[in-house]
């Protein structure tokens, strides 16, 4: 965690990338990573980070992201701006990496926490296309 907070630009990528990796089908340290604190850090890390780090945090909300409780927490982290805007101007490897971390947390939006979901979509975005909405209409 320390790492992830306040190390190198190169450490907070490979901390992200080792919780991505701990976390890929293991519910056991979804939770564990969860606890310790990660979320924030890889939110800030999605938010400020050079283009790989916000890939990593990116990746690894994604793998976290598949709890429930988890899920919850991300989306009160702030995580959804960022992953849109890392959608909007991201690589195409991290546009891939954020609509996936999208796509697991769109279950938030259904299962009761679509007061958070919205209130965090940026206003410019159709939250059922990650599309930019034209001459400001809803679509």
């Amino acid at each position: 965690m320390q790492l992830l907070w306040g190390g190198t630009d190169e450490g907070k990528e490979a901390a992200a990338r080792a919780f991505w990796n701990l976390s890929t089908y293991n519910q056991y340290n979804k939770v564990a990573i969860a606890k310790a604190g990660a979320i924030p850090a890889l939110v800030h890390l999605l938010c400020f980070g050079r283009p790989a780090g916000k890939e990593a945090a990116a990746g690894a909300l994604r793998s976290l992201a598949v709890n429930d409780d988890n899920e919850m927490e991300i989306v009160r982290a702030g995580a959804i701006p960022a992953l849109v805007g890392l959608v909007s101007n991201g690589s195409d490897n991290g546009r891939e990496i954020a609509l996936g971390a999208l796509h697991n947390l769109a279950r938030c939006c259904f299962n009761g926490g679509e007061h958070l979901w919205c209130a965090q979509w940026p206003a410019q975005y159709n939250k059922r296309t990650l599309s930019p909405q034209q001459d400001g209409l809803a679509q």
